[in-house]
């Protein structure tokens, strides 16, 4: 998912960038051919001008389909099949403010809807993932601690911690 919001960011930002120029440009070569249709009668400076529109058309399509897929991704976030994973390592649980999305680091002070909770897994797979979970499932899970997740999308449903205790498996996450 992060990867996909970087993808995103830099679609918007070189569609953003296309437009800009494309618009600049027409700008430019606007002026550019009515001078030169004023001096020498002719036009033909302006099907750069075209080119240019179409150029900042794609920047804002480009811009208006990373837009439309962010949203999509953002709702579809909690959606996908049931995945137990095991064994995963707890890097952080925090919460946040929905009203600020400020950290909160003592929860229990504050009323639970006025809280989302999230918590950062490694992986088997060595990568971490940020899942948001309800309250109770969040009182389970400990920072350091191993055990097994279940989750949907982007949605924790359940872990169970590992009696290994809190050590995480080295053998797993160390790059040989």
């Amino acid at each position: 998912m992060l990867k996909e919001r970087h993808g995103i960011g830099a679609l918007l930002m070189m569609g953003g960038a296309l437009a800009i120029t494309g618009f600049l440009l027409a700008g430019i070569l606007c002026l550019g051919a009515t001078v030169g249709a004023a001096r020498h009668g002719d036009a033909t400076g302006m099907i750069l001008v075209g080119t240019s529109l179409a150029i900042a058309a794609l920047g804002l399509l480009l811009m208006g389909s990373a837009l439309v897929y962010g949203i999509w991704l953002d709702r579809n976030r909690f959606k996908g099949p049931l995945q137990t994973l095991s064994p995963v390592y707890v890097v952080a649980a925090y919460a946040l403010e929905k009203r600020t999305q400020a950290t909160v680091p003592l929860w229990s002070e504050y009323p639970p809807d006025q809280l989302r909770f999230f918590v950062r897994l490694r992986l088997p797979d060595r990568t971490d993932e940020e899942f948001e979970c309800a309250p109770e499932v969040f009182q389970t899970v400990g920072e350091g601690t191993t055990g097994e997740a279940v989750v949907k999308g982007k949605w924790l449903c359940q872990f169970t911690v590992h009696s290994t205790g809190s050590q995480p498996l080295y053998d797993i996450y160390e790059d040989a």
